[in-house]
């Protein structure tokens, strides 16, 4: 369940602007490394947080 995953921002938390997303993957399917890109359906996207979620990585997104 995505919800589970929700955390409140703090002021140490990366900022957060219009446009930017959240993706929730299996770690079994990439590492991901803040400041590398990803593309998700042809769009591609700067990671700029990582967060583990049990056996998922919780990406914080933004357009690249």
């Amino acid at each position: 369940d995505f919800t589970k995953a929700y955390q409140h921002l703090t002021q140490a938390s990366e900022a957060v602007a219009k446009g930017d997303t959240n993706a929730l993957v299996p770690m079994a399917t990439l590492t991901p490394e803040p400041g590398k890109t990803v593309t998700i359906s042809s769009v591609s996207w700067r990671i700029l947080n990582r967060t583990e979620e049990g056996d998922c990585w919780l990406l914080h997104l933004r357009r690249a």
